[in-house]
């Protein structure tokens, strides 16, 4: 529940600052990939029957640390065209070992609703997956967390179903971190996110979306430097601060 005090500093925030994606230029929030099969599409270490360029590195709510990712070598089959990113799915002719890896599973893939919808697709999963997001350099936040747990990706993985990125053109993203994991956005998410049993909070992307931030161009560089420098700090007073 929200007290009075706290209701009266969320609508302050709602008067002074911009939401996060208004925040600066080409911010956004969104979800990982879900598969519809993860047991079929997310592979524990390199499958050798598989290609190479078929496989990439996935990153799971459970490798995210604020100060650094903990990556637990899981890969996920990605069967779309990554040449133009446009959703179309790959000829599993020219891939000989991903169609035998998919014929193994094709039954469990047929039966899902996605599939019965788009049975020539059978093999794809529920999300399109986007060559371009795993390269970008992005923040990511685990989904089921106690709070202030936000995680920068250079452009190395693809998120997982049960993490949320943020991107943005303009903020340098290890301020967005910092404020990220501030008390002033902890209570916001605690105010607007679902809680659940034990005090964990849910960082959803309607969450975030809510989330009133100052704006980057009304910050001064001595202050993006500061926030820049406690970004994975342990010390939440001194991100406070």
């Amino acid at each position: 529940t929200t007290d009075a005090g706290e209701y009266a500093f969320l609508s302050h925030l709602k008067d002074r600052f911009p939401l996060l994606e208004d925040s600066a230029t080409e911010t956004h929030v969104g979800i990982g990939v879900a598969t519809g099969a993860d047991h079929v599409f997310i592979l524990g270490q390199k499958n050798e029957m598989i290609e190479e360029d078929r496989q990439i590195p996935l990153l799971m709510a459970s490798d995210i640390r604020s100060d650094q990712l903990e990556w637990s070598n899981h890969y996920l089959v990605n069967p779309y065209d990554s040449e133009d990113g446009d959703g179309s799915l790959v000829n599993l002719v020219e891939y000989p070992g991903l169609r035998a890896y998919m014929e193994i599973h094709a039954i469990q893939l047929k039966a899902r609703y996605v599939a019965r919808n788009f049975p020539h697709n059978w093999y794809r999963t529920i999300d399109r997956v986007w060559p371009a997001l795993r390269q970008k350099a992005k923040l990511v936040l685990p989904d089921i967390q106690s709070g202030g747990v936000i995680g920068l990706d250079p452009g190395h993985y693809y998120p997982h179903h049960n993490v949320y990125w943020i991107t943005s053109q303009e903020w340098p993203l290890r301020v967005l971190q910092a404020l990220l994991r501030s008390s002033l956005v902890l209570l916001q998410i605690r105010a607007f996110s679902v809680q659940m049993r034990g005090g964990s909070l849910r960082y959803q992307a309607q969450t975030l979306r809510k989330l009133r931030l100052p704006a980057y161009r009304q910050l001064s560089w001595k202050t993006l430097e500061d926030l820049s420098a406690v970004a994975t700090s342990k010390d939440q007073q001194a991100i406070d601060d």
